[in-house]
């Protein structure tokens, strides 16, 4: 398998690498879901996300539909079964 074959991803946490693992994977069009046993890091996370694309807008790295798409791509779990 390539990773170009690869369009999922997920991370185990929504912590501050977490959160940009699944930013960085969304924003170039993959699937990607954090996560994080508390609730409250994920809502956490999911507010920086939503943040970083509007700032991405803001400084023209990113038009808006690039942004609906990113979050429509980037999900977040709050239970993780091992």
């Amino acid at each position: 398998m390539k990773i170009d074959h690869v369009r999922r991803f997920g991370s185990l946490g929504a912590g501050i690498l977490g959160q940009q693992i699944a930013l960085q994977c969304a924003m170039h069009g993959h699937h990607a879901t954090a996560h994080d046993l508390s609730s409250d890091v994920l809502w956490g996370a999911t507010a920086k996300v939503r943040a970083c694309g509007g700032a991405s807008v803001e400084n023209e790295r990113l038009g808006p539909s690039a942004v609906v798409g990113t979050n429509a791509r980037a999900a977040s779990k709050s239970s993780v079964v091992i």
